[in-house]
């Protein structure tokens, strides 16, 4: 997901979506899938790398639930870069042998943790 969203490859994360797919961050109304491709597709900035620490997976029957942190490190068109990071909650349910994302939940985190910041990784 982290890819299909990072190069913008809308065919590939559709099919990693549920139908019903819900996109929801405090304050603001509910993105279904539809709207949800289309808004990653028309992302103003270049997503240099997409990644996720903390990941932690709880399993119940056939719904998943993953939580952590994502980072984004963008580039807008002068060259000037950002990292950005969210807590997430993603919920998965299993059809038809396949793992698909259902919901998935963020929050802004005031700033980035200081051990996820970009200048501190060794892959920087």
């Amino acid at each position: 997901i982290f890819e299909a969203i990072k190069s913008k490859n809308i065919p590939a994360l559709s099919r990693l979506l549920y139908d019903h797919f819900s996109y929801r961050s405090p304050a603001e109304d509910p993105v279904n899938k539809e709207d949800f491709l289309k808004m990653i597709a028309a992302f103003p900035v270049k997503i240099v790398a997409l990644w996720g620490e903390e990941l932690r997976v709880n399993v119940f029957a056939d719904t998943a639930i993953v939580t952590g942190i994502q980072l984004c490190k963008t580039r807008d068109n002068e060259g000037a870069e950002e990292v950005s990071a969210v807590n997430f909650s993603d919920v998965f349910v299993l059809r038809h042998g396949r793992w698909m994302l259902a919901l998935a939940h963020t929050t802004d985190l005031p700033e980035v943790p200081e051990k996820y910041r970009v200048e501190n990784r060794a892959d920087n």
